[in-house]
């Protein structure tokens, strides 16, 4: 992940719409950045070489990476902040970044920009191998808790949150998984045939081809998209009759929209290829403890689907069948295998630099994060501060599928990011594909199961 991130394949930055009842003012800013910095542990490493590996260090000394920018618009910030490295020798691993809004910017949430009438974007920026996205979200509440606690002039908690901590269950078992399949020559052979057929040019490609004309490489993230309330009650009611996850649902729908705009664009034949990834959390292989584990603890597990031409009218038993063959892999650890798997087939000169220094093949359709958890989504309401927007930046373009989609929890409501690679989709197809996914949505929560 640290070379993936130094290579652009993967990064992360969150973008938050603050309003408040009083200005925020970078003294203020500086000092809550400053005590969320030591609140959590992640946000004081550095990583440096010992014996050809990188390992966690303590920053050796406190820096913050936060300024106050003007004269610039937050895209262009954003841009700015990814195509600015990280000092892995020294940290900070992580940057902020915070603008003011003029007067008459548009808020999400006007009622609420009517009592709380300053605005901000604040950009925080985190580097992916020391802060997994469940430790962004972390990082976003008690940011907005210190925020709310200082302009009210309040004492601030500075007990320290969380546990960094590294993932030696996942690295124990992938090396035994690899030690077996070493002595099991039948089992490591079929394993490889599964793992290739996983393998193809993403189905909107095959449908659509690639922009015709030289298009800048970058990632466009669409505006994010916050579902009705009462459509998502439909859906978790529906799930919970069937006993499947709200994970399934959304994958079957993305499944779903793709075959009806692969066949929209005159792609017909009868059953359709579909691999997606879904980034599972290895915490789950870790003791139960009553703090958050630090760090980034997320591993790549692959799903390969055969979807019918005609899935939309088989919708729900999809759905059971994706669940079905999504929970047996979750429980066998499959992640594991997968990325056991792509460590056995590497060549013997093998390095993350020169693997992540070009980009990688397209040989899946999509990446899917799902960060929705009905029991824990961002509230951002305070007193003082209200978080009225949220909105993740990844990059993509470099990586071995097109799109990137990414499932949250906001002010109660579930939130819908879809991002793609310009330079390998059209963003007409792309703006397609989202409007069929919202058709989608509407219509099997509607239809019976």
């Amino acid at each position: 992940m640290i070379a993936q991130v130094h290579h652009q394949v993967f990064s992360q930055t969150c973008i938050l719409t603050l309003n408040t009842v009083t200005p925020i003012t970078h003294e203020l800013m500086e000092d809550a950045l400053t005590i969320l910095y030591k609140k959590v542990e992640s946000l004081r490493i550095c990583f440096r070489h010992h014996d050809n590996q990188m390992w966690v260090a303590d920053m050796p000394q406190p820096v913050l990476d936060f300024k106050s920018v003007s004269g610039t618009d937050v895209k262009a910030e954003e841009i700015n902040l990814t195509n600015s490295p990280f000092d892995l020798h020294n940290g900070p691993l992580w940057k902020a970044r915070l603008m003011t809004s003029p007067e008459n910017a548009p808020c999400r949430f006007p009622e609420i920009k009517a009592d709380f009438p300053y605005q901000y974007e604040l950009l925080l920026s985190l580097h992916h191998a020391a802060n997994d996205g469940v430790v962004v979200m972390l990082v976003v509440e008690l940011l907005q808790n210190i925020i709310d606690h200082l302009l009210q002039g309040l004492p601030v908690d500075l007990r320290p949150v969380g546990q960094l901590r590294d993932a030696i269950e996942s690295r124990e078992l992938e090396d035994r998984f690899i030690a077996a399949l070493q002595n099991d020559p039948a089992r490591f052979a079929a394993m490889l045939r599964e793992h290739e057929e996983s393998k193809h040019v993403p189905l909107l490609i095959e449908a659509y081809g690639s922009p015709s004309e030289p298009v800048e490489p970058m990632t466009y993230v669409f505006p994010p998209v916050l579902l009705e309330k009462d459509v998502v009650n439909r859906i978790n009611h529906k799930c919970r009759l069937l006993g499947v996850t709200l994970n399934s649902f959304f994958t079957a729908v993305k499944n779903t929209a793709m075959v009806e705009l692969a066949r929209d664009g005159g792609l017909k034949r009868n059953n359709y290829s579909i691999t997606s990834c879904h980034p599972v959390n290895s915490r789950r292989l870790m003791e139960k403890c009553s703090k958050p584990y630090l760090g980034f603890h997320g591993i790549s597990l692959t799903m390969h689907m055969i979807t019918p031409h005609n899935v939309k009218d088989h919708f729900w038993e999809y759905t059971k069948h994706f669940d079905t063959k999504f929970r047996k892999k979750i429980k066998g650890n499959w992640m594991i295998e997968d990325r056991a798997m792509a460590r056995l087939l590497r060549p013997e000169s093998y390095s993350h630099e020169e693997h992540f220094a070009r980009p990688l093949p397209l040989i899946s359709d999509y990446i899917f994060s799902n960060l929705y958890n009905p029991g824990n989504t961002t509230q951002g309401i305070g007193k003082f501060v209200q978080i009225t927007g949220v909105h993740n930046q990844s990059t993509l373009h470099k990586a071995s599928f097109p799109f990137g989609y990414a499932l949250f929890g906001f002010r109660g409501q579930v939130r819908l990011e879809v991002g793609y690679a310009t330079g390998t989709v059209r963003k007409e197809v792309t703006g397609r594909l989202l409007d069929k996914i919202l058709a989608v949505i509407s219509d099997v929560s509607n239809a019976p199961i």
